[in-house]
């Protein structure tokens, strides 16, 4: 019931560890339309995919080329801290 939930968190996860290692990493949410065509399911069936499985997610890795960009303004009163 949960599984693109739990999918894009391990995803966000795996972006936050590769972070840490000095990498660069985006998460593509497009894996589900990918995976359906007839080329998709080849490239699962070469990648040793067992059958039955639904890729929900790709994440890219690599180098930043240059520095990483500055965070956005964040809006005052979105978030709320509680103590």
């Amino acid at each position: 019931m949960f599984s693109v939930a739990d999918a894009f968190a391990i995803a966000q996860n795996m972006t936050l560890g590769v972070h840490a290692l000095g990498l660069g990493s985006c998460i593509v949410s497009r894996a589900e339309k990918t995976f359906i065509s007839e080329d998709g399911q080849e490239l699962l069936k070469s990648w040793g995919v067992p059958e039955g499985y639904i890729c929900r997610a790709f994440v890219t890795l690599g180098y930043c080329d240059g520095s990483y960009p500055a965070a956005k303004p964040r809006c005052e009163g979105r978030s709320l801290i509680v103590e």
